[in-house]
């Protein structure tokens, strides 16, 4: 499932993401980012499906 490589980044709601970042989540698992949604969410997919989850602000430009 994981799309880069390197350790994952632990999930935390303020914590900054980019596409194709491997996240560890303590209820989801092991997933990777598949897509930035606004500058403060993302969609992460892991083994149980897709998720949108909050996470830190991005400076978009």
């Amino acid at each position: 499932m994981a799309r880069s490589h390197g350790d994952p980044k632990p999930y935390t709601i303020d914590t900054v993401f980019e596409l194709d970042d491997v996240v560890e989540h303590s209820k989801f698992g092991t997933g990777y980012v598949s897509e930035l949604i606004d500058n403060d969410k993302v969609k992460i997919m892991f083994q149980c499906g897709e998720k949108m989850l909050r996470c830190g602000l991005r400076n978009v430009a």
